[in-house]
C-alpha cells in the first residue's frame, strides 16, 4: 500500500540496539496509529508486566494521513501500559513531530528497555543514534526544546520530551510535543522517565507518496471546502474549545460538589482571554482551524508569563473545579504543567480531591506541608503542582494520582477521589449528558471523554433528523434522555479509534459538529492507500481495536461491569444550581444503559466481559485464546 513508509524503528535502550522491521501486516489490519500500537502492545507486553518495567513498550505511531495534504494530519498516537489503571493507555497529540517522523522514513517507533544513564534519541532520516542527555536532564520541557534546537542550530527539528515530573516518575506525568501539546494519559511521562529517556529529536526529508495523487488531492480539496462551510470550523477558529464557556454551560465546581458555575464563568470566557492576553493564533500541521492561542500576561502577579494554548480542560480543571475564576491563574497552572510535563486532567483531579479533603478536615496542614488548601488559594495550588513534579513532601503522595493517593491517605478520603478505573477525571456535564457520561465511564484507558463520548448533546443543529441520518438514533442532540445513548457511544467509540489510526485530528470530524464523517475518511483513504475501503469496513477495524483494548484491560486487571460506573457522587448528589438543577445519573437507568451497551457490542451483560462469539465474528482468535486461558471469556451459550 502507498502512504506508508513500511518501516518500524525499534530502539532497545538496555542493549543500546537500533533496528528496523516491516509493518505491512499491521497496517493492513489496523490502518496505523492507535490500531497498530494496540495490536503490538497486546502481542508483546504481557499483562503481568508492570508499567514501569523495562519490558513495557512505548509505541509511537503515525497514521497513513500523517504529514500529507489531508486536513489536520499532524497527529501522533502513543500506546503503552497504563501506570495508574494497570490496563492500556493510549494518547494522541498534535503539533509537528509526527509528520517529521514520517518524513524520516518511519511509520512507528517502538522503545523498550532502560538506558544506564539519561539519554535522548536522535533521528536524522536514516541516521539514528542514542545520545547522552546529561546536559538536559533536570531541565523543564521548554528549556529542553530550546537547548536542543540551539545545539543543532536547527529550529526545524521536532522535539518530544518529558519534564521533571517524568524524570521523578510521577504517575501524573505526561509527554510533551512542541512545548504545548501533550500525550497525556496513563502516566506515560513516568514510563519514558523510567527508561532514562529524556527526549526524542527528529528531522526528516523523505516524501510521502499517495497511490492516486490527483484523486487524493481532489478528496483533500473537497474536505477543506466542506470544513470551510461548517459551523464547527467557525467556532473553533473563533475561540478554540473554550468558546463554549458561558454561565449556562455545565462545569464541575469544587471537586464536582456542583455542576454549574453560574456567573463566575463570565470571568473565564474566551473573549476575556482574548481581550486580556491573546497575541496571535497558531495551528498544528496542515490545519485550517487554528484553534490554539498564544498569550502574554503584562500585569499582575503572573506578569511576564508567555505561553501557548489553554483548552477547556484547563479552564474547568484549574478554574471552575478549584473555584478560582481568574484567567491569569488558569494560564499560570496550564503553562506550569506544560513546563514540568504533567497531565492536566490527572493533576486537576488530584488537586481538587486534596482541596475537598482539606475542607472536610480529612487533611490538615500537618499533611500538606503547611499549605492551607482552602478553595481559592492560588499559591497553594501552584506549589502543589510543583511538589507533585518533584515528588517533594506531600507531593510524593499526590504524584501517585488521585486514586492511589486516596488509598494511601485513607480516612474515608476515597469517596472524594473522582476517578474511573484508577484514572482521575476532569470533565463537565457528567450528571447531565447521558452519552457523554457513558463514554467516560466505559473508556478503555480510564475516565476520559476522548474514547466514545459524543460532543453532540445540547447542540441545537443536531436535530432528530440529522441525528437519525448520521448515527442511527434520533436523540444525539438531547442531553438528558437515556434513549439511544448506548448506540451513540458505540458509534463514536469506533469512529474515534479509526480517527486515531488515520493520523488526523478529531476536531476535523463529526465530533466537532458538521465537519467530516466516516464516508469522507473512507474516500480519502481509498485514494491515498490504493486500497478501496468503505465506512463499514473502517468501523469494523475500529471495533477490533476496541476489543483488543478491552481484552488487555480484562487480562491485566480483570475490569468488569462494576468498573463501568461513574463515581457515586454523580448518582447520589444532583446538580445543585443552574439550568440543569436536580439532574443526576439514575442508577436503574444506568444499569439499563449498560445492558444495552454490552448487548450492542456482543459482550456479556452480567459481567461486562467479552464473549467467544463476539471475538470469533471479529476474527480475533488470539485475543479469544488469551482470555479463555485466563478464565475471563464468556461462552455465548452459557
Amino acid at each position: 500500500m502507498k502512504g506508508y513508509t513500511g518501516k518500524i524503528l525499534q530502539i532497545d535502550l538496555s542493549a543500546n540496539k537500533i533496528s528496523t522491521a516491516p509493518d505491512t501486516s499491521y497496517n493492513e489490519n489496523f490502518i496505523g496509529g492507535r490500531g497498530v500500537g494496540t495490536s503490538i502492545l497486546f502481542n508483546n507486553v504481557s499483562p503481568e508486566i508492570p508499567a514501569l518495567d523495562p519490558k513495557n513498550l512505548l509505541i509511537f505511531g503515525t497514521g497513513p494521513f500523517t504529514g500529507t495534504a489531508a486536513p489536520s494530519s499532524g497527529r501522533l498516537t502513543l500506546v503503552t501500559k497504563n501506570v495508574v489503571s494497570g490496563g492500556i493507555a493510549y494518547s494522541n497529540g498534535g503539533g509537528y513531530f509526527a509528520p517529521e517522523l514520517k518524513y524520516a522514513g518511519y511509520d512507528h517507533l517502538i522503545i523498550s528497555g532502560r538506558a544506564n544513564n539519561p539519554v535522548y534519541l536522535l533521528i536524522d532520516n536514516e541516521k539514528v543514534s542514542i545520545e547522552d542527555a546529561s546536559f538536559i536532564w533536570g531541565k523543564d520541557v521548554w528549556e529542553t526544546e530550546d537547548i536542543i534546537k540551539n545545539r543543532f542550530i536547527d529550529q526545524g527539528m521536532q522535539v518530544l520530551s518529558i519534564g521533571p515530573a517524568g524524570e521523578n516518575l510521577s504517575k501524573t506525568a505526561c509527554i510533551m510535543i512542541n512545548k504545548a501539546r501533550a500525550l497525556g494519559f496513563g502516566g506515560c511521562g513516568a514510563i519514558m522517565g523510567s527508561k532514562n529517556l529524556k527526549a526524542i529529536v527528529v528531522r526528516g526529508e523523505k516524501p510521502v507518496e499517495a497511490a492516486d495523487p490527483d484523486g487524493f488531492m481532489r478528496e483533500c480539496q473537497n474536505s477543506f471546502k466542506k470544513m470551510e462551510k461548517s459551523i464547527g470550523t467557525a467556532l473553533l477558529r473563533q475561540g478554540g474549545t473554550i468558546a463554549k464557556i458561558n454561565p449556562k454551560f455545565p462545569l464541575p465546581v469544587r471537586n464536582y460538589q456542583d455542576g454549574n458555575w453560574g456567573e463566575k464563568a463570565q470571568k473565564v470566557k474566551e473573549n476575556v482571554f482574548k481581550k486580556l492576553f491573546e497575541t496571535k493564533r497558531s495551528a498544528c500541521f496542515n490545519c485550517p482551524l487554528s484553534c490554539s492561542h498564544f498569550y502574554s500576561i503584562k500585569d499582575g502577579k503572573y506578569a511576564g508569563l508567555e505561553c501557548e494554548g489553554v483548552q477547556i480542560n484547563g479552564v474547568r480543571g484549574f478554574g471552575s473545579n478549584l473555584d478560582i475564576p481568574d484567567p491569569a491563574f488558569i494560564l499560570a497552572c496550564n503553562s506550569l504543567c506544560n513546563r514540568l510535563g504533567l497531565h492536566i486532567d490527572e493533576i486537576s483531579a488530584t488537586l481538587c480531591w486534596a482541596f475537598e479533603c482539606f475542607e472536610k478536615k480529612i487533611l490538615t496542614t500537618k499533611d500538606t506541608d503547611g499549605l492551607e488548601l482552602n478553595w481559592g488559594n492560588q499559591e497553594a495550588a501552584l506549589k502543589l503542582i510543583e511538589k507533585i513534579a518533584y515528588r517533594n513532601g506531600f507531593g510524593d503522595i499526590l504524584a501517585e494520582g488521585v486514586a492511589l493517593a486516596a488509598k494511601i491517605v485513607g480516612r474515608n478520603s476515597q469517596k472524594y477521589a473522582m476517578s474511573i478505573k484508577g484514572t482521575g477525571i476532569n470533565e463537565g456535564g457528567i450528571r447531565i449528558k447521558r452519552a457523554w457520561a457513558l463514554g467516560i465511564a466505559t473508556s478503555t484507558r480510564g475516565g476520559g471523554h476522548l474514547c466514545g463520548s459524543p460532543n453532540s448533546e445540547g447542540v441545537k443543529n443536531i436535530t432528530p433528523e440529522v441525528s437519525q441520518e448520521r448515527y442511527g438514533v434520533s436523540t444525539a442532540g438531547n442531553p438528558v434522555t437515556y434513549e439511544g445513548k448506548a448506540k451513540l457511544v458505540v458509534w463514536f467509540e469506533k469512529f474515534k479509534a479509526v480517527i486515531d489510526s488515520l493520523g488526523v485530528c478529531y476536531f476535523t470530524s463529526y465530533w466537532q459538529n458538521n465537519l467530516l464523517g466516516p464516508d469522507d475518511y473512507a474516500k480519502l483513504y481509498s485514494k491515498f492507500a490504493g486500497r478501496t475501503i468503505n465506512k463499514e469496513q473502517l468501523f469494523t477495524i475500529g471495533e477490533k481495536i476496541l476489543n483488543i483494548e478491552k481484552a488487555y484491560n480484562t487480562l491485566s486487571m480483570g475490569y468488569n461491569r462494576e468498573d463501568d460506573y461513574p463515581p457515586k457522587r454523580f448518582m447520589n448528589e444532583p446538580v445543585k444550581s443552574g439550568p440543569f438543577k436536580g439532574e443526576y445519573i439514575d442508577k436503574n437507568s444506568w444499569n439499563k444503559l449498560l445492558d444495552e451497551y454490552y448487548s450492542l457490542k456482543g459482550w456479556d451483560v452480567k459481567s461486562g466481559w467479552q464473549t467467544d462469539k463476539c471475538l470469533e465474528d471479529l476474527e480475533l482468535e488470539e485475543v479469544k485464546k488469551q482470555l479463555e486461558k485466563a478464565g475471563r471469556l464468556i461462552k455465548k451459550d452459557e
